[in-house]
């Protein structure tokens, strides 16, 4: 076998292979290729084992130009080598002697054209050239376009399975594996805005198995996905072992990318109301066309409309559990003050009551109307605070006045635990920046929490002190004290710390006082020590100095 051109087609020359034993029929062959306007690499052979040779050892070839009658055998024979190896070839046959049978023999076998050899020009072979490879790539084209519509209906089928995010992620990257993906590596946007790698298949199992806990370990990085995310898609090609891009993580990621023998990457943002829900990366042994990237774009969106609804589903779980909390706290806090109310009135309606029994069964039922009242508050607040439609009016306000109308307003329900509430306001305090009934509100829901889970004769301090940017207000008791590890919750609704036991209930109070002092420029937090009590503080801004 000999080569008239260099044998690299880094130059992105056509290739061509030609055999033929005859050197004259050689020399003519050689004539005719170059009177044509085609840039053209030509590749020779003499016999049927080097043409084998040829088509198994070079990477692509665009045509094979094959005598029919060889030393070792015949065309069929390299026709039928080339069709099992290199189907992306073109094969045509030149014979010395022929009709019309063996033309359609030819032709059955896969040859895209016959010429009789007295007949070769360079119109004749040009025009053949270029009818055979159109024809060969509007087939490829047509068998790509089917596999991609079966590849799509195949994925609307599997990633409809389960509204779980997990699932979800897991069906993305094993539905889209075959012809047009060896590998498919997703990676999501976390709840915290972190990148998080959600799930990774290979074709290969075996593979599979040895690079998970690789890739898994292996950190998305952020700005890489911002990258691709700006970009909508990025494609990454050719990749070998110094060029991988380690974009996809860790340098870590350039081995366990390099043995999945990938040498293309196709990286495209899964997107949401334009938000970055993540991005879904695509990887095999060769290069990707248009028309494989355009399928793996349809497949991406299927897979970001799953993840969406995923998510979706899961908010819409997270509010139903959050109503069913809400009406298990309302039926269960409800009761108790309605019984109330009932036996009040019926007591008034059945009973022949003396002015102070009158008295006292009408002071139970306002005491049960207000608390009731507190309560529908307190839902209206909270929905006002996650809907972003609670305002609040701040003003200059002397902050011992409201610490002390704090106190005098909670005074009675805590002297009823036998509770003290004291006073620790410094002298010379700045005015600063409240709502004045919102800020009230806040000091009274963390003193009725405090007074709740302490012990009787114990005391509450409710103090006011200079801080950087305004003043710092904190309310202490000497209760259990809450564990390190609930300290977090505490302001989610409902909750309650199991160190408090049963004492008071799980309620909306802190999670409102903590919306009140955001509101308001602030951050309500709390420290804690078991045995000692719980303190819980914040800082309101100052007021400027009047004009």
């Amino acid at each position: 076998m000999n080569s008239s051109r260099p044998t690299d087609d880094s130059n992105g020359k056509r290739r061509l292979l030609v055999v033929e034993d005859d050197a004259v029929d050689r020399m003519a062959l050689r004539r005719t290729l170059a009177e044509l306007e085609l840039d053209l690499e030509v590749v020779e052979a003499a016999t049927v084992s080097e043409a084998r040779e040829a088509l198994e050892n070079e990477e692509s070839w665009d045509w094979v130009v094959s005598d029919f009658q060889l030393p070792d055998g015949r065309g069929l024979d390299v026709l039928s080598h080339a069709a099992q190896r290199r189907p992306e070839a073109a094969v045509i046959i030149l014979t010395g002697r022929g009709d019309e049978s063996l033309a359609a023999e030819l032709m059955r076998a896969g040859a895209r054209d016959y010429i009789p050899k007295e007949r070769l020009s360079a119109d004749r072979l040009g025009a053949s050239l270029r009818t055979s490879a159109a024809l060969l790539e509007a087939e490829r084209q047509a068998a790509l376009s089917r596999e991609g519509d079966s590849l799509l209906a195949g994925a609307g089928t599997e990633l409809a399975k389960s509204l779980e995010r997990e699932d979800v992620a897991r069906a993305a990257v094993t539905a889209c594996l075959g012809p047009f993906v060896d590998f498919a590596l997703l990676d999501v946007m976390g709840q915290s805005g972190e990148p998080t790698r959600a799930a990774f298949a290979h074709r290969d199992q075996d593979l599979r198995t040895r690079l998970v806990e690789a890739v898994a370990a292996s950190t998305p990085d952020a700005e890489w996905m911002e990258r691709i995310f700006n970009a909508r898609e990025v494609v990454s090609a050719p990749l070998d072992a110094g060029t991988s891009d380690p974009a996809l993580g860790s340098t870590a990621a350039k081995d366990w990318l390099a043995a999945t023998g990938a040498t293309a990457l196709f990286s495209v943002a899964l997107r949401a109301r334009e938000d970055l829900l993540g991005v879904l990366t695509f990887g095999r042994g060769r290069p990707y066309d248009e028309l494989e990237l355009r399928t793996l774009r349809r497949y991406a969106e299927r897979v970001g409309l799953a993840l969406d609804n995923a998510e979706l589903f899961g908010k819409l779980r997270a509010a139903l559990g959050a109503r069913d909390d809400v009406l298990a706290f309302v039926a269960h806090d409800l009761r108790n003050p309605l019984n109330a109310i009932l036996g009040g009135a019926t007591n008034l309606l059945a009973l022949e009551l003396g002015p102070e029994a009158r008295r006292k069964q009408l002071q139970l039922i306002e005491t049960a109307t207000r608390r009731m009242s507190r309560l529908v508050d307190d839902l209206l607040d909270v929905a006002k605070l996650e809907e972003g439609v609670l305002a609040v009016m701040p003003e200059p306000s002397n902050p011992g006045q409201l610490v002390e109308e704090a106190i005098y307003l909670m005074r009675p329900s805590a002297a009823e635990r036998g509770v003290r509430l004291e006073s620790a306001v410094e002298q010379d305090l700045p005015s600063v920046l409240v709502d004045r009934t919102r800020g009230i509100q806040v000091l009274g829901n963390l003193i009725d929490n405090a007074v709740r889970v302490s012990t009787e004769g114990g005391v509450v301090q409710v103090g006011a002190a200079a801080a950087e940017s305004g003043v710092r207000f904190s309310v202490r008791d000497e209760g259990p004290g809450i564990e390190p590890d609930d300290l977090a919750r505490l302001f989610e609704r409902f909750w309650q710390s199991s160190s408090v036991g049963r004492k008071g209930r799980a309620g909306l109070g802190l999670t409102i006082s903590r919306g009140l002092v955001e509101l308001h420029g602030g951050q309500l937090e709390a420290t804690s020590e078991i045995g000692l009590g719980t303190e819980f503080f914040f800082t309101i801004p100052a007021a400027p100095p009047p004009p």
